[in-house]
């Protein structure tokens, strides 16, 4: 991995969940936006637009969600593959199943958590490529 793929901010579950309903719905978007933009950037796949999700989200009363959900997984286990994730979780059904009853929080929680762990995989990995790179600078002459 290069180390110019952006990674994404890591972010609290408790307060994702937490200004989902304290907003009274807006935060949901806004967090919608960040994670598809993030999530794009790093795996360089741009098939899913973070302002064109939240437009198809509005005008189809949150249908459009349960393909973003499902294409938001596709793109995670692409990222935890680059990333050299031993196990991959496939949880596509089960968070369009949880968007489908209404239960959209919980998904939130879920992709996040996941997020924050490859985030922190990447950021590993990019300390340990920098730190080698600075220990191959020296050479005996």
């Amino acid at each position: 991995m290069s180390t110019t793929v952006p990674i994404g901010k890591h972010r609290s579950l408790f307060l994702v969940i937490l200004l989902g309903g304290l907003t009274l719905g807006i935060y949901p978007f806004y967090w919608m936006y960040q994670t598809t933009k993030e999530l794009t950037e790093h795996t360089q796949s741009y098939l899913l637009s973070p302002g064109w999700s939240i437009f198809f989200t509005i005008i189809t009363f949150g249908l459009y969600s349960l393909y973003w959900w499902y294409k938001m997984n596709e793109l995670l286990m692409e990222a935890q593959y680059e990333a050299g994730y031993s196990y991959i979780k496939d949880n596509k059904f089960l968070l369009i199943l949880l968007a489908f009853f209404g239960l959209a929080w919980v998904n939130r929680a879920l992709l996040q958590s996941e997020l924050n762990q490859l985030w922190q995989v990447n950021k590993e990995k990019r300390q340990d490529k920098t730190k080698f790179e600075e220990d191959d600078q020296w050479t005996d002459f």
